[in-house]
């Protein structure tokens, strides 16, 4: 993240307020035909994605620290981290701790965003270039340095660790039931949408699952190797014992 600018300053606020326990889920976003993602239609699209996200919920049967089986309903509001994310609202997901996303200019709200006619206009009144460089993805300018078009950017979600509920640390283990049923039923279920669903755009994301998700599926293959391995060799010396003869 290039040195004092808007980003460099979020990422130090993030840092300071909210530690390691904390979970990250990031979603970087370009316009589905490769070219400038700062269009109306690709905006839009991407904020009914965050709606989306937003607004979401994940019900999750869980075992509390105490014993006791539990089943609740979670939204992002219900799980974020507290910050300031947006330009002129207070409230609602705008108290949620969203980092590095252009969406905040329109307070994440899909009717302001439609009612604009000057995008760029608004980018370029908001934030200098370096600010822009720090938020968008091969970004480009023209000779006085407005910003004219970029490759991508990006919606982060902080969301608060909950493992303690689910006795993980009495376990031992990083378990946290909460936040990965969200992630997995809401966040990654919705940005796996987007072929079908926000034609407009193309995305990459990780959760703060993805981790464990690919890590698990690794061993679990690597597993079904040993076992075929094993089955080889069995049979290898099988079928090559069988053909010694015994000594006087």
């Amino acid at each position: 993240v290039p040195q004092g600018t808007l980003a460099s300053t979020e990422e130090s606020m993030y840092n300071e307020h909210y530690k390691s326990s904390s979970r990250f889920n990031n979603v970087i976003i370009q316009a589905s035909d490769g070219g400038n993602v700062l269009t109306k239609d690709a905006l839009t699209d991407a904020m009914k994605m965050h709606k989306e996200i937003e607004t979401g919920s994940a019900t999750v049967n869980m075992t509390t620290a105490g014993g006791e089986e539990t089943t609740g309903d979670y939204t992002l509001l219900d799980l974020c981290s507290v910050g300031s994310s947006c330009t002129t609202k207070f409230d609602g997901v705008c108290s949620c701790l969203i980092v590095d996303s252009v969406l905040k200019l329109w307070d994440f709200d899909v009717d302001s965003l439609s009612a604009e006619t000057d995008i760029l206009g608004v980018l370029n009144a908001r934030y200098n270039k370096e600010d822009l460089e720090g938020v968008l993805g091969n970004p480009v300018f023209d000779d006085d340095g407005n910003i004219v078009s970029a490759q991508a950017f990006s919606i982060g979600y902080v969301i608060d660790d909950r493992s303690a509920e689910a006795g993980s640390d009495e376990a031992g283990t990083e378990a946290d039931p909460i936040n990965e049923g969200w992630e997995l039923d809401v966040f990654i279920k919705t940005v796996e949408s987007v072929p079908t669903d926000f034609t407009n755009i193309s995305v990459d994301y990780l959760a703060g699952r993805s981790f464990s998700d690919e890590f698990g599926g690794a061993i679990t293959g690597d597993l079904v190797l040993v076992q075929i391995s094993y089955a080889v060799i069995f049979i290898f010396l099988g079928a090559n014992m069988g053909k010694i003869i015994p000594g006087p």
